[in-house]
């Protein structure tokens, strides 16, 4: 079976550009912060941390940073799963150490399946979330 994707391109309000604001730096610290942990760890004992304890850490982040709990725990994981993936291409030799993630960089957080967001049901495979999506016709 293929996997399936989609693209939109949104037109977020103020409220609503302010919390993919928060998505995008929560996800982009929590990545930074498992990352530096990881090498650290790595340089002292020659293992690697896996998902398991990052899963674990995020629950002493969550309650260290009081900011952290504002965005939806999912696309936190998210966010694991894809510096695990980004390691496994290290540990095969298939491509280079990856990088800490900028505000330069290109913005952006996973979420799986259907979320919630403002109240109001929203699904992935929908065509207008809220209003703020324009997407062309697939």
């Amino acid at each position: 079976m293929a996997n399936k994707a989609y693209r939109f391109r949104i037109y977020p309000n103020n409220e609503q550009s302010a919390f993919l604001a928060k998505c995008f730096g929560c996800s982009r610290f929590v990545y930074n912060h498992c990352l530096r942990i990881t090498t650290d760890f790595y340089a002292q004992s020659k293992k690697s941390l896996r998902y398991k304890e990052w899963a674990k850490l995020l629950v002493s982040l969550k309650s260290e940073f009081e900011w952290l709990p504002e965005v939806y725990s999912q696309s936190l994981q998210q966010t694991f799963k894809d510096l695990k993936s980004a390691l496994t291409w290290v540990f095969q030799k298939l491509g280079g150490f990856p990088n800490f993630q900028t505000r330069s960089d290109r913005q952006s957080f996973r979420y799986h399946k259907t979320f919630q967001y403002m109240r109001k049901a929203i699904s992935a495979e929908s065509r207008n979330i809220n209003g703020m999506l324009k997407s062309r016709k697939l």
